[in-house]
């Protein structure tokens, strides 16, 4: 068998990838009503095709190249994600993640000091804010009047209520709490990453009239957000983790009174309803027929 295809001259197609297709027309004055099957048209229609496909295989080519920017970084996240749910004991990780927003905290507060000193106040609140502790951060500074000692000092008295805080609530317990919010917060984070990665591809196509390659400017403006996300990984799950705590399960509510003489109403009445004909007298004395009474009670208390 064979088949046939019928094409607009007016088609996208041909209006785009076949312009001299209009005054081919005009030259072999073909009536408008009729198909057109001349071997000069037919081989226009065939340059057109081949055209539009090169153009959609060099997008194809474009996207590859994006999608293996996200496939690096999916895996690194994955490579991270893996680590946190095998891993036996995840404190560990949860102790580099502390130490990395620790020392982060130290060098963002060196850097904003005036004439060598270190900025106490913001540094305070930093350690507030991600850790939840308060140390005697003045007077430490005082005393040592050291950077190294006192970035060793600092990381020690966090450690130690850490160290604190895992003891109270059990290893064990400790160890699950972490891999769950560990697990959730990069779960989270890596969604709002890929939002931020789709709006930046809408619109990085426009770098071209800056002759920039679109590519090299994704490139690299993804990787700045990678790791910001990898950031914001730790910073969050330091500050969640130290305010985390366990709580011991409450026994459960013992049953008063008012509520037993209730279940013990509703045996009496089941044993009745099983025992007594509905035509029957009612078992409570009261004349009146089973299905009217306690009978008409039980099938409203059954629907």
């Amino acid at each position: 068998g064979s088949s046939i295809f019928y094409l607009s001259m007016e088609d996208d197609l041909m209006r785009v990838f076949a312009k001299n297709l209009d005054g081919l027309m005009k030259k072999l004055s073909m009536p408008e009503d009729e198909a057109i099957q001349h071997p000069w048209v037919s081989k226009s229609i065939e340059t057109a095709q081949r055209k539009i496909e090169s153009m959609h295989f060099d997008v194809r080519k474009q996207i590859l190249k994006y999608d293996d920017v996200l496939n690096e970084q999916r895996k690194v996240l994955y490579d991270q994600r893996r680590d946190i749910l095998t891993s036996e004991d995840v404190l560990e990780i949860a102790e580099s993640f502390r130490e990395t927003v620790l020392d982060t905290a130290l060098n963002l507060a060196m850097i904003t000091s005036h004439q060598n000193e270190i900025n106490l106040e913001g540094l305070r609140e930093e350690v507030l804010a991600k850790f939840d502790v308060h140390p005697k951060i003045e007077q430490w500074w005082t005393d040592l009047n050291d950077a190294e000692e006192f970035s060793d000092k600092l990381h020690d008295y966090v450690a130690d209520v850490w160290a604190a805080k895992v003891e109270r609530i059990t290893p064990e317990i400790a160890n699950q709490m972490v891999r769950l919010i560990l697990l959730q917060i990069m779960d989270y984070q890596w969604r709002g990453h890929l939002q931020q990665l789709d709006y930046l591809r809408k619109g990085i196509g426009l770098r071209g009239y800056a002759q920039k390659d679109p590519i090299n400017e994704y490139t690299r403006e993804s990787f700045t957000l990678f790791e910001n996300l990898l950031d914001r990984v730790k910073s969050e799950g330091t500050a969640i983790l130290s305010r985390a705590e366990v709580g011991a399960d409450e026994p459960a509510a013992a049953p008063s009174d008012a509520q037993d003489a209730a279940a013990a109403e509703l045996s009496v009445q089941a044993d009745i309803a099983q025992d007594t004909p509905r035509n029957a007298p009612c078992p409570c004395g009261s004349g009146k027929k089973f299905k009217h009474c306690h009978g008409a009670l039980d099938k409203g208390q059954s629907a």
